[in-house]
């Protein structure tokens, strides 16, 4: 993986790119990672507020999202990107401004000069992205194209990260994940 940036190409898994701003070539990399997390993902890595009760079907990304951002903050910065945060916060539709979309959901972000690259392996938790289980995407584009308007209330840098209580269930998800090599 590298950090370096390439050219132009499509910014989520299912839709044709957005901008004609280049991406980072480890976005390549992205519908591989969400396939291995979401094979790892288990009642022990998701967020105890998430877990539904038996017989009540939802998404597999359902509750998953702070812990695969999480490893995912990890990764990058392993493949030393920088300008990378942790974030916790909402999703809004751009339709209707005070409509939370996703609540209290946690994804990636880098910033390149002005601009956010958001990066989201399980905004398919909504209905507004279910055709997106792969976000990445420039928050601007995101906001005209998807309609969807990603708010940190916090960002937490891969140091920072180090000392959040999702690093219970990131210890439990790197586990599942050398398993399943």
């Amino acid at each position: 993986m590298s950090s370096t940036v390439g050219t132009s190409r499509p910014v989520t898994s299912t839709s044709p790119m957005l901008h004609s701003r280049s991406y980072p070539r480890w976005a390549d990399d992205l519908p591989g990672f969400r396939k291995r997390l979401q094979d790892a993902w288990s009642d022990a890595t998701i967020h105890e507020a998430f877990r539904s009760p038996t017989g009540v079907q939802v998404m597999p990304s359902h509750g998953q999202c702070g812990v695969s951002s999480a490893w995912l903050t990890e990764t990058l910065a392993a493949a030393h990107v920088r300008d990378l945060s942790y974030c916790y916060g909402d999703v809004y539709s751009m339709d209707e401004p005070d409509r939370i979309e996703i609540g209290r959901h946690c994804w990636v972000e880098v910033t390149y000069g002005d601009d956010r690259l958001v990066v989201d392996l399980t905004g398919d938790q909504s209905e507004i992205l279910r055709a997106h289980p792969v976000v990445c995407a420039w928050h601007d584009d995101l906001q005209t194209v998807l309609r969807v308007d990603y708010r940190p209330r916090h960002r937490m840098t891969p140091l920072q990260l180090q000392y959040d209580p999702v690093r219970t269930r990131l210890a439990v998800l790197r586990k599942l994940l050398e398993a399943n090599r």
